[in-house]
């Protein structure tokens, strides 16, 4: 995202006989930044997705036979594990921290008195720049601080009233229901503050921001305290919608103690369900809750467990995906099975099997997202026990994405659709009709191919991780020694990045454990690496890549500097939280040294010696699964039928239109882990013979 990357909930309000106007409030995170957007826009939500004749439009081919390096980089992915990171470790390696810095700058608490005046660092999220403003705590309770800035004007009476139904309502409900904060906290003080400010960016109505839970000697631009920032050019003080925003960040500082790797569409669904909570438990309701369910409605093909790179309102139908999926999920299992969802350290939808599994149910993420895609369609709690439908909610219909009629048949379409995102295609008869599906059987993890062979390094792709691939070299007895790779990249620009790492000691002999404070570790600036040591959001920790590569490219760095001694060679990449990219790729590692060949790894096998932790040697090819279901209109109630379940790629089955039944839903989602590459497939309706 080009701004601090934070959350995104959209408040969409519909006429019937006037244009419709969106009001987005996106929120992006960066750098631990959770940043409200506010956008207008005018007009209705286009349905992206588009069925094409097979000679339309080049889509990707719906291969026949799913290869055997599928499996083998499926079950690579389900044994990796990446790590944390740890921004507080990180600085200890790369930023010259002390190995002893506390991880809290105070442990006693410093009960700020109303009328105290401190200097907080605040982000102008449009132009990425940092400043300093001062500010004054004009009121604080038990458990909240509210400071404004020195020479804004706002209502002393709202915002009393504000913070007194933070203190009373929202503190005590997203804690009993999500967990605690750190508390006290970095700062040993049990106040959450709410700094009031300006000049926060044109589009931004506030974010709270992780890295203010580090001490400044690891972030520079920590304030040091649990709090979250309000905009005072975009918000007004006391507000529904100033309620609901702090409703929801809360529920992102509780998550970040909890989990803070949690894939950012299961945190961005729990913050927009705190908002619902809040509203649907305070007796006047006084939050906006928003309506990004909407903006899902007209745009079910967008990928539930992925997150968008962009500016205010790209992310408005991923807020309403996640906010349904989780308003789903407590509707089905209620409040421990949801509260447990929160605290799995497991993220996504590995969290959800883990807890589909504690309940001893007969089914996982993939027959409950199938069962949820239906639930949108009807919203009937009285269908199968309830499991096609909400009971708190009433969400909009979602757009169905083409309808065909007895006009239309025979016919033949191919069309694409993203992981976890849904098509809804309409169909009427009176005659039955035979409907035939075909889906491709793989998909790429990456838009690209190994460099050369079929196998390749790949760094994962999570939130707030740092992934590495390690190997001691031994460089003792040569002189000149250069380092040469194949790299591909898709990383998420200025706020993601990755590096070339080599690890020292002074005896020249690397120990066996490699988090030894007796290694030193440098981040290699070659500038034939075409790394950047650009730093606009603070998030780099020296000359890295980032952004996207135009293809392959051999990337090198000479390595001379450490001939005669061993080393730690390690390639690592590091993300902050929430938005992320395809990441890094690496093929065709060598270090030639003295002209001569010392170590090659071209990823077609494996080479004994690396120490990966998080990367994965893979084919760059997964299986790809399907969900068909068909949901058939007539008396006395709809009939769903549940074609393919994960199991197969293709079938043929009968439509059983009759004068009773004369219209029927289909419903398409490709299932496949980790990747963003949409999936193809065919399909046919005809007259039964």
């Amino acid at each position: 995202m080009n701004s601090n990357k934070g959350w995104l909930w959209g408040v969409v309000i519909f006429t019937v006989l006037a244009s419709i106007i969106c009001l987005c409030i996106c929120c992006g995170l960066s750098a631990g930044l959770m940043v409200y957007f506010i956008a207008e826009d005018s007009g209705q939500v286009s349905q992206l997705n588009s069925f094409l004749e097979p000679e339309s439009t080049p889509l990707p081919p719906i291969t026949a036979e799913m290869p055997s390096e599928a499996l083998e980089t499926l079950q690579a992915l389900v044994q990796a594990e990446t790590p944390d990171a740890d921004l507080h470790e990180l600085g200890i390696r790369f930023r010259d921290v002390a190995p002893d810095t506390p991880r809290v700058a105070a442990t006693t608490n410093p009960d700020y008195a109303e009328g105290t005046i401190r200097t907080f660092i605040v982000s102008d999220v449009d132009k990425e720049e940092q400043f300093e403003i001062e500010a004054e705590l004009v009121y604080k309770t038990a458990h909240v601080y509210m400071w404004v800035e020195e020479g804004a004007s706002f209502d002393e009476e709202n915002l009393q009233k504000a913070a007194d139904l933070f203190e009373e309502h929202t503190y005590p409900t997203d804690r009993e229901f999500f967990g605690s904060e750190w508390f006290p906290g970095v700062d040993g003080d049990p106040h959450v503050s709410v700094l009031h400010a300006r000049n926060l960016g044109n589009s931004v109505a506030g974010y709270f921001s992780s890295p203010d839970e580090y001490v400044r000697a690891v972030r520079a631009d920590s304030n040091e305290m649990e709090m979250f920032y309000i905009n005072l050019d975009n918000i007004t003080i006391g507000d529904s919608f100033y309620n609901g925003v702090l409703a929801h960040e809360f529920q992102h500082m509780i998550h970040w103690r909890g989990d803070r790797n949690e894939t950012t569409w299961l945190n961005e669904g729990c913050s927009e369900l705190a908002m619902a909570l809040n509203e649907r438990s305070h007796e006047d309701g006084n939050y906006e809750v928003g309506g990004s369910d909407i903006s899902y409605s007209y745009a079910t093909d967008t990928q539930l467990n992925s997150w968008p790179e962009g500016t205010a309102g790209d992310a408005s139908a991923n807020y309403g995906g996640a906010y349904l999926f989780m308003e789903y999920f407590l509707d089905q299992f209620g409040e421990d099975a949801t509260q447990a969802l929160v605290s799995r350290p497991e993220n996504g939808m590995e969290s959800v099997d883990a807890v589909l599994a504690s309940l001893e149910g007969d089914f996982d993420h993939k027959t409950f997202f199938a069962n949820w895609t239906i639930a949108n369609l009807l919203d009937d709690p009285t269908l199968s026990n309830g499991e096609y439908g909400y009971r708190e909610i009433n969400p909009h219909d979602p757009t169905l994405d083409i309808r065909y009629d007895k006009s239309d048949y025979p016919l033949r379409r191919i069309s694409t659709v993203h992981q976890y995102g849904v098509d809804y295609i309409e169909i009427e008869g009176r005659d039955p009709l035979t409907f035939t599906f075909t889906g491709g059987t793989q998909v790429k993890i990456l838009d690209t191919n190994a460099f050369s062979g079929k196998h390749l390094w790949w760094s994962g792709r999570n939130d707030e991780s740092d992934s590495t691939l390690t190997r001691i070299v031994n460089l003792e007895n040569v002189t000149t020694v250069t380092l040469r790779f194949q790299s591909w990249y898709h990383i998420e620009e200025n706020w993601d990045y990755g590096y070339v790492v080599v690890g020292t000691t002074a005896s020249g002999q690397i120990p066996s454990d490699l988090t030894s404070p007796q290694i030193s570790w440098e981040i290699l600036a070659d500038s034939r690496l075409g790394c950047t040591t650009d730093d606009p959001n603070g998030n780099s920790f020296g000359c890295g890549l980032t952004g996207q590569s135009t293809g392959w490219q051999e990337l090198t760095a000479d390595l001379s500097n450490y001939a005669g001694k061993e080393i730690v060679l390690r390639f690592e990449y590091i993300t902050d939280a929430a938005v992320n990219q395809p990441s890094w790729a690496l093929d065709d590692i060598k270090i030639v040294a003295d002209g001569e060949l010392l170590f090659q790894d071209d990823g077609e096998t494996e080479v004994l010696g690396w120490i990966p932790a998080g990367f994965v040697r893979h084919a760059n090819v997964l299986p790809q699964e399907w969900i068909v279901q068909l949901v058939t209109y007539g008396a006395p109630h709809p009939q769903i039928s549940k074609l393919l379940l994960a199991d197969e790629t293709e079938g043929a089955w009968l439509i059983p239109f009759r004068s009773e039944t004369q219209r029927a839903v289909i419903t398409v989602s490709a299932i496949a882990p980790v990747t963003t590459e949409t999936a193809t497939y065919e399909f046919e309706l005809q007259p039964a013979e």
